[in-house]
């Protein structure tokens, strides 16, 4: 191994790991191995050296990467099964949504079964009793025409009564009055001749 050196720029070395994709920890820990491997300080390396070095480091970023790899496939499963479960809670809540449309939907349409029975009962009761109110309409109509007739019929057959009964009243005033008047002049023609027979008898010419 020679004995001369050359400077190792640990923080640049930090930056060109952690552009290829290690984060901080993982880089200061690749660039302390390297340091330590080859005996030398941290910021320090051998010329000769930088093959092993390479190789070092190479492993290091195999291994790296496979931890990254192990850790990336991790969480792709840990994501897929998060995924799986997700999908699976929302396919029972769609399905508990779905249960529930369609029991709205035969909710919905019962109501509307039972809106639509209501109308027609009530429909056919108004018809029913606007058919009973023009039936006793026409009904009190008739009783009223029955008895305003009767109570015609009666009014004339009072007033035939009654004005045959004034006429029999003047007619039998009139036999009355004529009756009278015969009767006095019956009288008078009877106290004539009686006075004529007294003036006969008194010899009073």
């Amino acid at each position: 191994m020679a004995d001369s050196a050359f400077a190792f720029d640990t923080y640049r070395a930090v930056k060109n790991l952690q552009e290829a994709g290690f984060d901080t920890s993982q880089a200061e820990a690749v660039v302390n191995a390297i340091g330590t491997a080859n005996g030398a300080r941290a910021d320090y390396a051998a010329k000769d050296d930088l093959g092993d070095v390479e190789q070092a480091l190479r492993k290091d970023i195999a291994t790296v990467e496979q931890s990254l790899r192990s850790e990336i496939e991790g969480v792709g499963q840990a994501l897929r099964k998060d995924i799986a479960t997700v999908e699976q809670s929302l396919s029972g809540r769609l399905d508990v949504v779905e249960t529930g449309v369609v029991a709205l939907q035969v909710e919905t349409a019962t109501l509307k079964a039972a809106l639509e029975a209501t109308e027609k009962s009530l429909n056919n009761r108004i018809n029913d009793v606007e058919r009973n109110l023009n039936t006793h309409i026409n009904d009190v109509e008739k009783n009223l025409d029955n008895r305003i007739n009767d109570v015609e019929k009666n009014l004339n057959t009072r007033i035939g009564s009654e004005a045959k009964y004034l006429e029999q009243t003047i007619r039998n005033a009139q036999l009355r009055t004529m009756l009278w008047g015969t009767t006095v002049m019956v009288g008078l023609a009877a106290w004539i001749t009686f006075l004529d027979r007294i003036r006969a008898f008194l010899g009073i010419g």
